[in-house]
């Protein structure tokens, strides 16, 4: 793949993922808003948020250049097999790369939060 194939298929898979973009922009707008008033949670949610918004970039470039580059390198017997290992390691290498900005998402929504002396179990 060629540069210019390669910035394509970014694109292409950047378009596809426009809608969980403009949430996480929206996300970010309102946790800057709020900062005033909740200033730790907003730091949180707010580097959750960069995190999540840098995953879908880099993984965008990743998913388009690093399996051609692995794949072209085997011989044409274990293309097949090279191509399915590639693709499995993306895929749980994406989801556990995933899962941190999510960890900061849990901590901010219940950081901060006070002890009622009557609370309901």
């Amino acid at each position: 793949m060629n540069a210019s194939e390669i910035l394509m298929a970014v694109l292409k898979d950047l378009a596809v993922q426009i809608p969980s973009i403009i949430a996480i922009i929206a996300c970010l707008i309102l946790a800057i808003v709020r900062w005033k008033s909740h200033p730790r949670v907003s730091l949180v949610l707010l580097i959750g948020l960069l995190l999540l918004l840098i995953h879908e970039f880099a993984f965008a470039v990743v998913y388009a250049s690093v399996p051609d580059l692995i794949i072209k390198s085997a011989n044409d017997v274990d293309r097949a097999t090279v191509s399915r290992n590639v693709n499995i390691a993306l895929a749980v290498t994406y989801n556990c790369l995933e899962v941190v900005p999510f960890v900061l998402f849990l901590i901010a929504i219940f950081m901060g939060r006070r002890k009622t002396e009557n609370a309901a179990v």
